[in-house]
């Protein structure tokens, strides 16, 4: 698993950024564009060949590290991607908030302005460069000093809008990672159901070996379910803060129009999550530890030593 953003060329860029009193907090972006994300990806994706490593690279947010990633999957090299909803639904404006409020969005890598970096996403969730969409869930509370008023409290500049060095990296998303890749992707046709089963479910099973007990429906695997509405009793919902239950104070969502939301969750078998009553009704202690196995995802070509092969000297 690898987070590819070059931290060497951020550090400098940061640094430059400090001198010249530009922290504020959409100033996070400015220290990490694109191209520190594309070297990154293009270096490990490199590496992982030279060694031949299965690789899963996380958190992609730009439309030339997602042109990486498909380029050296179609040379049949056993990488796998994630992607959030965050960088297929949110842009760099957000950091752009009156006052502190941008601090709300600062994560990593950053948002982008393109909109092409989201087309990519969709583009790439559709068509299989990317294996799995994760929340990357960071509960890390805005009215908190120690969260992200952090970037307040730890200010040397002083500047009334914060410190993006010191604002903690990430943002929520856990409960609504799945309505939104349904609402969006689903029912605006940028994915197929198929397509949102295996972001969503099968794919995280099988690369994190914990398939076929999870993320698929047959005989002894685990009874977990999402169960949505249909076309008549569909409704818009309007995500609100108060509506969630995902150990943090905000939404970076706050206000959005979803299409719908689960009307039942089931976990193995038994009602998790009640949709009607927006109400968590498993009881405490229901969740249980999965022992990992294998992926049953490709694994290493068995080509590490074909390199050598034109290094070795040879005796006449």
């Amino acid at each position: 698993m690898v987070h590819a953003e070059n931290a060497d060329i951020i550090d400098w860029m940061s640094k430059s950024l400090v001198e010249r009193g530009m922290v504020e907090p959409w100033h996070h972006g400015t220290s990490r564009p694109p191209l520190v994300e594309t070297e990154a990806t293009n270096r490990a994706i490199t590496l992982a060949e030279i060694v031949d490593a299965p690789m899963l690279i996380v958190h992609v947010s730009s439309k030339e590290a997602t042109a990486h990633i498909r380029k050296a999957q179609t040379r049949g090299l056993p990488l796998y991607a994630e992607t959030c909803p965050h960088y297929a639904l949110l842009t760099a404006e957000k950091m752009m908030a009156p006052g502190f409020e941008g601090a709300k969005c600062v994560c990593a890598p950053p948002l982008r302005s393109d909109p092409v970096d989201q087309e990519k996403i969709w583009e790439g969730l559709a068509n299989g460069t990317f294996t799995v969409m994760s929340s990357d869930h960071a509960p890390t509370n805005y009215h908190d000093e120690k969260g992200k008023q952090l970037g307040i409290i730890n200010n040397p500049t002083k500047n009334p809008r914060g410190n993006f060095k010191t604002i903690p990296n990430g943002l929520p998303g856990i409960g609504t990672r799945t309505p939104l890749l349904w609402s969006e992707g689903v029912l605006k046709g940028r994915i197929t159901r198929q397509k949102f089963v295996e972001l969503n479910s099968s794919n995280a099973a099988k690369l994190y070996g914990m398939y076929p007990k999870k993320g698929t429906i047959q005989p002894g695997s685990d009874a977990d379910l999402i169960i949505w509405r249909n076309e008549r009793t569909r409704k818009p919902i309007i995500i609100r803060q108060e509506d969630l239950h995902h150990g943090a104070d905000y939404t970076p969502y706050e206000g959005m129009e979803v299409q719908d939301w689960p009307k039942l969750v089931i976990l193995r078998g038994k009602i998790a999550y009640d949709g009607d009553a927006n109400k968590v009704v498993s009881p405490k202690g229901y969740g249980e530890f999965i022992v990992r196995g294998k992926s049953t995802l490709s694994g290493p070509r068995g080509f590490s030593v074909a390199w050598l092969n034109g290094w070795t000297p040879h005796d006449d």
